[in-house]
């Protein structure tokens, strides 16, 4: 017996298994010897098809019972009992799965640290195609939607496979922003980030190969608009430890065992990674974000004399990074920071953050205002 199969007999659960019958179209005809209950398709050209299962694991024969049931199953849609298997435990799950390539891998193992930062920052690649479902952005900054985080709390770690060093990720394909649509059919929000994801991958390694032949990093200027971001590219060469591996990624689109699965399928050499680097770089100078709040204290105030507005400098975390954050505020604001700077407490500040190489600046501030709690 296979290992998948042994696995699923010593699982197996009756209601868990009657149900995944029941969504597949599959109808309970009633109980057999008060033990099993049997199962058939409603359609007349497939009467003949009959699965039986037990009702409780305390039977002799319940190896050889779902083995038979798993036998219909496979033969009914044709696919391979480990298929049966893994649609049983993945039925509303798509997976990505990201092999690693290098010297250090070729025995299925991974040093310790480069897999911490490979399980990192696939995190922060779903993320990215998650921000970039709601808006496309070249750069995700600042804290994220609450729809962001609930579906990162459902996306699951598989075990690695051997052969390089594989990593399964599984992601629901049902996940909708509000309830599911009851009215008009719609595709779930996980669903949409998945094939941004995609997109934006064979994006990522198609302008690589145009720069890579024209140095014009102006092929990048539009790829945004596909799923790319600074966040998207961070993530690739962190995956790669810097270069060090070749990364692969199938995108396995789960719809069920009646449709056949949709694979897509992208490769990052480790070559590409200095010039998705210059991408990240690039993208990055373009680097604006609106209605942005900021916390941190007051470092630095200059007003000059008879002049109304001011100028302060905020100490903030910005991505997990300290920055100075440079302001100009009128009159009104400006006394509110002096009053933060002088009583040592933290200034809440809104506005137009831009990011350059050298200068972080908030332009266009609407509000500011001291916060009494403190951080």
């Amino acid at each position: 017996m296979k290992l998948k199969e042994s696995h699923f007999i010593k699982d197996y659960n009756f209601i868990l298994f009657s149900k995944y019958l029941s969504d597949y179209k599959w109808v309970n005809d009633g109980k057999y010897n008060e033990v099993f209950t049997v199962w058939h398709r409603k359609e007349v050209e497939y009467i003949d098809y009959e699965i039986v299962i037990p009702e409780t694991r305390e039977i002799r024969c319940l190896e050889k019972t779902l083995q038979e049931a798993l036998s219909v199953l496979s033969s009914f849609y044709n696919k391979s009992v480990n298929s049966i298997i893994d649609d049983y435990y993945s039925i509303s799950n798509d997976l990505i799965k990201f092999q690693i390539k290098s010297e250090n891998t070729k025995n299925g193992l991974i040093p310790l640290n480069e897999g911490v930062r490979l399980i990192e920052n696939t995190k922060e690649m779903l993320t990215s195609s998650f921000l970039a479902t709601k808006k496309y952005k070249k750069n995700y900054i600042g804290p994220r939607p609450q729809t962001v985080n609930e579906l990162l709390d459902k996306v699951e770690l598989g075990q690695t496979e051997e052969g390089s060093f594989v990593l399964n990720i599984f992601l629901p394909n049902n996940f909708y922003e509000d309830e599911t649509p009851q009215l008009i059919p719609e595709e779930s929000f996980s669903r949409k980030a998945l094939k941004i994801l995609a997109e934006a991958s064979k994006e990522l390694v198609n302008k690589t190969n145009t720069f890579n032949q024209t140095g014009d990093i102006s092929v990048f200027d539009e790829s945004f608009k596909l799923g790319v971001s600074s966040n998207l590219c961070n993530s690739i060469i962190e995956i790669s430890a810097n270069g060090t591996n070749d990364v692969n990624i199938d995108i396995v689109f789960n719809n069920g065992l009646e449709v056949d699965e949709v694979v897509e399928s992208v490769s990052f050499s480790k070559e590409a990674i200095p010039t998705i680097q210059r991408v990240a770089d690039y993208y990055k100078k373009d680097l604006s974000e609106e209605d942005f709040e900021i916390i941190g204290y007051v470092t630095k105030l200059h007003q000059e004399i008879e002049e109304e507005d001011g100028e302060i400098s905020l100490s903030c975390l910005l991505d997990g990074k300290l920055k100075k954050v440079k302001m100009v505020l009128n009159e009104e604001q400006y006394l509110i920071a002096q009053e933060a700077h002088k009583n040592k407490k933290l200034l809440v500040c809104k506005g137009t953050l831009n990011m350059f190489d050298r200068s972080t600046v908030l332009s266009k501030v609407t509000s500011v205002f001291i916060e009494e709690k403190e951080l």
